[in-house]
């Protein structure tokens, strides 16, 4: 018998791997890398939180090690799998959960004032709640349909430490740093204090980067990282533009960013209790800045209260014909943005009726939203500015006008 197991021991949260007992008629034959078909539970709280088991144990089979590697092997334990987990939907929802229309990997659950979330991941599953008994009652429940074990409050979820302060809790992926930097050999580097440069090199090549699996490899990484790291967002978002060639300068940038992290590895993501639950939204565009097709840098950050929830940077899919232009389509983009997390937080009781707020620091682009008169100079935005519009009319989102000093977006869409 040859035993195969995934065990997960880092960190303060516990992800376990039953095994999968594989029988094979021949043992000098390689053991393939194991497979999720047995994942075992791991259960948290926040105050709860619940990482729960597939339950699928797969049977012992006759198969030749070597035959059971083909993908056609693996296709009855992949469609039970499949089926275990839709099963295991449909036992949320008996057990009173709701799905979330916005979220498909989030549950909620609703009794009288006190308000139960289940955020599910793969068989890593976070529970949070404001009612202990009630907690206690659904892990009850949801322990006669799957496999479930308490690891009390978590310290260590999907690469994310977790730590509690008195004002809050602050989100940390130092260790997963300190890995990137490991994996690309640059654990004894110089720190630096910016992620990318202020001005582009005096002469640049086009030769080729000799090792582009490697570049893939960190930036890939490096774009997980940018979950608690908003300040990583533009000089990834970068990088990411030329994955299929990059060359030897496109290498030195990725250096320059993993310097900058050898020198942050303390950053953290903050949450702290807020006095309102309002929302505020800022956008900023940098024109026609791509220096190979001339596409703008968008970008939005958007506040709940204090904390900072929701970010991105990135190029423009099309060529703005004017700063304006440039300005409405980041504009566009995180009115969608607030809009998504309007309907979520409606769908969770969370949402107090206060319009949220766009800030943008574009005058042009504010007069836009309020005024249809400018619509027959901005048709070539059509689709935009009826978004837009739409969603800054009647108790949605308004607009307002922001000093560029303010907006707290220079590092999003420009170095």
């Amino acid at each position: 018998m040859l035993t195969q197991s995934d065990e997960y021991t880092g960190g303060d949260v516990l992800r376990v791997g039953n095994g999968a007992e594989l029988t094979a008629q021949d043992t000098t034959t390689p053991v393939p890398p194991a497979l999720p078909w047995a994942a075992g539970p791991v259960v948290s709280h926040q105050p709860s939180t619940v990482v729960i088991d597939s339950g699928f144990q797969r049977p012992p089979s006759p198969i030749p090690l070597a035959q059971e590697a083909t993908p056609l092997a693996f296709e009855a334990p992949v469609k039970a799998v499949a089926r275990r987990k839709r099963a295991a939907g449909l036992s949320l929802k008996i057990e009173g959960f709701s799905s979330s229309k916005t979220d498909v990997s989030l549950f909620h659950y609703s009794a009288a004032n006190s308000r139960v979330y289940l955020l599910v991941y793969v068989d890593d599953i976070i529970m949070m709640g404001n009612d202990p008994s009630l907690i206690t009652s659904l892990l009850h429940r949801l322990s006669s349909t799957f496999k479930i074990r308490d690891l009390g409050t978590p310290g260590f979820f999907l690469g994310i430490e977790t730590v509690k302060t008195d004002i809050g809790l602050m989100l940390s992926q130092r260790r997963y740093m300190k890995d990137i930097l490991s994996r690309a050999g640059m654990t004894e580097c110089k720190p630096l204090t910016t992620p990318a440069a202020v001005t582009p090199p005096v002469s640049s090549t086009a030769e080729l980067h000799d090792n582009p699996t490697q570049y893939r490899h960190v930036v890939g990484a490096l774009q997980y990282l940018t979950i608690t790291r908003p300040d990583l967002s533009y000089a990834v978002n970068r990088l990411c533009q030329f994955m299929h060639t990059p060359t030897a300068d496109h290498w030195g940038l990725v250096k320059r960013v993993l310097q900058y992290i050898k020198g942050t590895l303390d950053y953290v993501l903050q949450l702290t209790v807020s006095e309102t639950s309002a929302l505020h939204a800022y956008s900023d565009s940098d024109w026609a800045s791509c220096p190979l097709d001339r596409k703008s840098i968008g970008g939005y950050v958007v506040f709940l209260g204090s904390n900072l929830i929701s970010w991105l940077s990135r190029k423009q899919r099309t060529v703005a014909r004017s700063s304006t232009e440039a300005e409405y389509k980041a504009l566009a983009d995180v009115a969608a943005e607030v809009a998504s997390i309007v309907s979520l937080l409606r769908e969770l009781g969370l949402h107090t009726g206060v319009p949220p707020t766009l800030w943008c620091d574009n005058l042009g682009a504010t007069y836009t939203c309020a005024n249809p008169v400018f619509h027959a100079r901005t048709k070539h935005a059509e689709i935009d500015f009826h978004f837009v519009r739409d969603k800054c009319e009647g108790e949605k989102p308004k607009s307002d006008s922001i000093l560029s000093d303010s907006i707290h977006l220079e590092g999003a869409t420009k170095s």
